[in-house]
């Protein structure tokens, strides 16, 4: 069963592995068991990614330019589609990455990546939620919200280029590669879902 202490400690290997640090590593439990714990990160990262969507809305509806588009939409249904979003990016990314690291003779360290992976993004929700929250809270307009957003995002990428080469051994191309690869399966899931759910912001 999953700890308080493993989440605590696990996150704090995210921040290490950010922070270049060479014991990072060692806050993971990188064992099978410590694998399959790991996906409970999904649901650590729950309750942001729900309160993310929900102020990524609020903030449409401030903007007069996407006001009359968003102004129809369910908070509720913004909500899961967004949490759905999220998870279905994330296993597929992992799925597409098993024969990807086979195919990079990078196989044996796949379970390690995904560890680090999967904790990495519930710190980085955890991370993109605080300027939204601030916001939420009125310390500042939804425009200093979004250019407090984009550090996090490029953070993302970094932390991402930084377990591919570091921990699953990829090459600085092959990193970068993979990082662009999970930018694409994120821009294909959340266009097909707006498309489903959400036609006439498409």
């Amino acid at each position: 069963m999953l700890s308080a202490v493993e989440i605590v400690r696990s996150l704090n290997g995210v921040w290490r592995i950010i922070r270049r640090d060479a014991s990072a590593v060692g806050f993971f439990d990188l064992s099978y068991e410590g694998f399959l714990r790991s996906f409970a990160a999904m649901f650590v990262a729950m309750p942001f990614i729900i309160f993310s969507a929900g102020a990524v809305l609020h903030m449409a509806l401030e903007i007069p330019e996407s006001r009359d588009y968003y102004v129809a939409v369910s908070p509720t249904l913004y909500a899961l589609v967004e949490l759905g979003d999220t998870m279905v990016c994330w296993a597929i990314l992992l799925l597409v990455m098993v024969p990807v690291s086979r195919q990079m003779e990078l196989g044996r360290s796949f379970t390690s990546y995904a560890i680090t992976y999967n904790w990495g993004a519930a710190l980085t929700h955890m991370l993109f939620a605080l300027p939204l929250a601030l916001y939420m809270l009125g310390a500042f307009q939804y425009q200093t919200a979004v250019l407090l957003s984009l550090p996090v995002m490029a953070l993302v990428g970094y932390y991402r280029w930084l377990i591919a080469r570091q921990v699953l051994g990829a090459t600085a191309l092959a990193a970068s590669g993979i990082v662009v690869l999970d930018f694409l399966i994120s821009l294909t899931i959340n266009e097909i879902s707006g498309l489903i759910f959400f036609p006439n912001l498409s």
